[in-house]
């Protein structure tokens, strides 16, 4: 490389193992990090038997889902109690899109800690918007998820079942049909007696093809 006038960088630079199911060799090196990826042994489950086994695979890096993190908390959603959620989902929508599409082509579970820090600060918006939902974390929590299964459009994590929130994972058993052209319709049962969002989304089909937090048969949260 000397004679090319390259040089490699002293920090930056390693000889990584690649540690899985054939090398099982021990080596103080056994991950790196990559296009804010971390490469290192997963264990994975193989499609033909249901076999668990290690491999050397890429996932969301820590330093990259720290980022994300704090780009989720400079937004300071918890304290917009003026906007409605309709407005919050339009605006967090594309960011949780673009790192969901890119960080979730591989373990898409590692992104699951960043999605549920999502959650929780909905969670957060929640109890300072509904002087019902003050001090009372369970009750909006449990009101916060019975919306999420409604209403799993609303954001891009919810589509994916990302719909916990002290939770870590809960599948998403929202019906969702073909609807009309601005979107699909998800045909809600409606709400449990003593849902607090159930006077701002009634039970109805909802046009969510948009993001749009507002109920064709009544107000938005926001009102």
């Amino acid at each position: 490389m000397a004679e090319c006038r390259l040089e490699m960088h002293p920090t930056k630079t390693k000889i990584v193992y690649c540690k899985d199911e054939q090398r099982k060799g021990t080596y103080p090196n056994i991950q790196f990090d990559f296009l804010r990826y971390c490469f290192r042994p997963r264990l994975v489950r193989r499609s033909r038997d249901n076999a668990l086994f290690w491999r050397f695979n890429p996932a969301v890096s820590a330093s990259a889902l720290k980022a994300m993190r704090a780009t989720i908390r400079e937004l300071d959603l918890r304290r917009r109690t003026h906007v409605s959620m309709g407005e919050i989902a339009r605006q967090i929508n594309p960011l949780l899109r673009g790192w969901i599409e890119y960080y979730g082509r591989y373990a898409r579970s590692a992104l699951y800690p960043l999605l549920r820090y999502v959650n929780l600060t909905l969670l957060a918006w929640a109890m300072r918007k509904f002087k019902r939902f003050k001090a009372r974390k369970v009750r909006a929590s449990q009101s916060l998820q019975r919306l999420a299964r409604e209403n799993a459009n609303l954001f891009v994590h919810w589509r994916i079942g990302m719909i916990g929130t002290f939770t870590s994972w809960e599948p998403c058993n929202a019906s969702v049909t073909p609807g009309s052209a601005r979107g699909r319709r998800c045909n809600s049962v409606g709400h449990s007696p003593g849902c607090a969002f159930s006077k701002h989304y009634p039970p109805g089909n909802y046009v969510i093809g948009a993001l749009s937090d507002r109920c064709r048969n009544g107000p938005s949260l926001g009102a």
